[in-house]
């Protein structure tokens, strides 16, 4: 008789390993090592259940299934899946069965209702070549399939179940899209009102809505027209906090309030010391209004220093007219955001170039880049426009002593052939739709965390606005103005 040869690490390191060894010694066996890339045999039968001598396998392993609740196969050579607790880990999300709702793709049961279809029992009889009862499975009864080639079926499907199966399908897949859900089912089932119902039902869930990415935007923006009177309209923002690093590493924070003429872009860059309503209304006072003509419209976001009583109280004192932006829409101050790129470009080439090696420095450093920025955003060309801020507002150029005659006409229409070329850009990644009273809209989470839904809702539209705006419920008491860039429509 010829030694046994087991086949095992080469080197036994492991306490286990060498208790292995101990049982094997009796035999006398010769140990080879295999890579295990190269002994997927063994690492498979690792992998198999296996029962010990005598035991007997579980009597609900012999009873017929009818449902997914107790899907037990009818010989002791097989098991099921759901018999592993590790493994039904993996079927969590897969809706609850009972008596009254089973489970929705059992044979027995789409068979018996095939018995009543209308639809199915005609098909089985004006088209017999390609609908015929098919045996799928053994000890489940014939089940009608439509026979689309020699080599694939697809199941028919009752109406009365059609709706049971698409909402199955749609908590099994974790609420795929339209296209993605419809393929799956379409795959191994046949049933003409699958579109339909998966539109429905991707329509009006309610997770979907909350949950999933907005894709593309619904409602066309709509054009403005340019103002074309200088120092009419200004747009105020704040900039930071700001950080700077000074050459031994140390961070030092900066905040400073702009200031721009609409019209003309000329603009002031102010440092500021806090953000209260009283501080930046002081400054709105002395850096703009003292010394240009006073302005007739203010532009400024939903900040409480521009909210505050006491900056509103500066506006009513010089008869300046407010105009908040909507919540969380930069596009509507869009003007004094590409100032700001513009400024912290400046700022973080003087930092790099010459970096502050105190505070004292770290301060005169902040004043004297904001006040290059600022100028060099007064003498440089406007792109659009052909001309610098500075030379439209003081009628020369700002560095040669050349006298410079603006034609606002022809600014104006400059300015509106880009808004337009924007606007029309813009409105291609958008899709068609008009929102109107009583519509059912979802609010957008403005910049939400990874795991945080998407939308907010559903609420009710009070009133449409013409630009590009809407009023919304928000509970019985609260309304919320909000640009149709931060909702989307419900399809429900």
């Amino acid at each position: 008789m010829s030694t046994p040869t087991i086949k095992t690490y080469a080197t036994l390191n492991s306490q286990r390993v060498m208790r292995w060894r101990l049982f094997l010694e009796d035999f006398h066996p010769m140990f080879h090592y295999i890579k295990g890339a190269n002994n997927a045999f063994a690492d498979a039968l690792s992998g198999l259940p296996c029962h010990d001598e005598g035991e007997e396998v579980s009597a609900s392993r012999n009873k017929p299934y009818t449902n997914a609740a107790d899907m037990s196969q009818q010989t002791s050579q097989t098991f099921s899946i759901i018999d592993e607790p590790e493994l039904l880990q993996c079927y969590l999300n897969l809706p609850d069965v009972d008596h009254e709702h089973p489970f929705a793709l059992d044979y027995a049961t789409i068979a018996a209702k095939q018995l009543t279809d209308d639809r199915i029992q005609a098909l089985l009889i004006t088209k017999p070549q390609s609908y015929a009862p098919t045996p799928l499975s053994e000890g489940s009864p014939d089940v009608v399939c439509y026979h689309q080639s020699a080599d694939k079926l697809r199941i028919c499907i009752p109406d009365s179940m059609v709706e049971e199966v698409v909402r199955f399908y749609h908590a099994a897949l974790v609420h795929p899209g339209r296209s993605r859900m419809l393929s799956s089912i379409q795959q191994h089932l046949e049933n003409p009102k699958f579109e339909a119902t998966v539109d429905r039902v991707v329509d009006s869930c309610e997770p979907c809505l909350c949950c999933k990415p907005p894709g593309k935007g619904y409602g066309h923006l709509p054009a403005r027209n340019p103002i074309t009177v200088p120092w009419y309209e200004i747009a105020v923002d704040l900039v930071g906090p700001w950080t700077m690093r000074n050459s031994d590493g140390n961070d030092h924070e900066f905040m400073a309030l702009t200031i721009i003429d609409t019209v003309t872009n000329l603009c002031e860059i102010v440092p500021i010391r806090n953000k209260t309503a009283a501080h930046i209304g002081l400054l709105l006072e002395n850096q703009w209004i003292a010394r240009y003509p006073s302005p007739k419209k203010c532009m400024y976001d939903q900040g409480n220093e521009f909210l505050g009583a006491e900056f509103q109280t500066i506006l009513q004192r010089n008869n300046i007219e407010p105009a908040p932006a909507a919540t969380k829409n930069p596009q509507a101050n869009s003007i004094v955001e590409r100032l700001h790129q513009t400024i912290a470009g400046s700022l973080r080439l003087l930092s790099y170039a010459h970096p502050p090696r105190n505070e004292a420095e770290r301060e005169d450093m902040v004043n004297t880049a904001l006040q290059t920025a600022s100028y060099a955003a007064k003498a440089a060309i406007h792109s659009t426009m052909k001309l610098s801020p500075g030379a439209i507002a003081f009628g020369r150029d700002m560095l040669l002593n050349i006298p410079v005659i603006a034609d606002f006409e022809h600014l104006r229409n400059l300015k509106e052939a880009l808004i337009n070329k924007n606007l029309l850009r813009e409105n291609r990644r958008r899709m068609s739709h008009d929102y109107q009273p009583r519509d059912v809209v979802y609010k957008l989470v403005f910049k939400p965390h990874k795991m945080e839904p998407r939308a907010t809702g559903p609420y009710t539209i009070t009133r449409a606005h013409t630009n590009g705006s809407v009023t919304m419920q928000l509970n019985a008491d609260t309304t919320e103005r909000i640009n149709i860039r931060r909702i989307k429509p419900s399809k429900a």
